[in-house]
């Protein structure tokens, strides 16, 4: 299964980044995230953990995400095994007088949810656009002085 979904976002890069990098902001904005902590402190990076509390249609579970991958600035991915074998990213780009958000991710769905990959890949999807306009809605507060 593979999404991808993006937005523009009328902030600078750099704080657009410094809000999405920051993992534990994910209840904030992310659809179902209960909860983000990362596991043992410190800053951010490559090879940093991050586990994650959600609930998503009724059903709640845990996961712990790796960071693999960091450019400040640009772009962090990031990878988990359970539940779900997935992947994924987020980077941010300049554009005109903001940023463009792009989010992407693709996940090895098995046994019977992987006969649901078209129906799955809509809906997550779906949830990714509402995700990112939650983000919109902060970042472009905070900009003008609110949040």
């Amino acid at each position: 299964m593979q999404t991808r979904a993006s937005i523009f976002i009328a902030a600078p890069v750099h704080e657009v980044f410094a809000f999405v990098a920051d993992l534990t902001n994910q209840p904030r904005w992310q659809t179902g995230v209960i909860s983000a902590t990362v596991v043992g402190g410190g800053p951010i990076g490559v090879g940093s953990r991050v586990r994650v509390a959600s609930s998503y249609q009724g059903r709640s579970g845990e996961a712990e995400l790796e960071v693999t991958e960091f450019t400040p600035d640009d772009r962090i991915g990031f990878r988990t095994s359970t539940p779900v074998r997935s992947r994924g990213s987020y980077a941010v780009r300049a554009d005109g007088a903001g940023t463009r958000v792009s989010v992407s991710g693709s996940a090895q769905l098995e046994g019977i949810a992987s006969l649901a990959g078209g129906i799955a890949e809509k809906m997550v999807e779906r949830e990714m656009m509402h995700s990112l306009e939650r983000l919109k809605a902060i970042l472009e507060r905070r900009e003008s002085g609110g949040a």
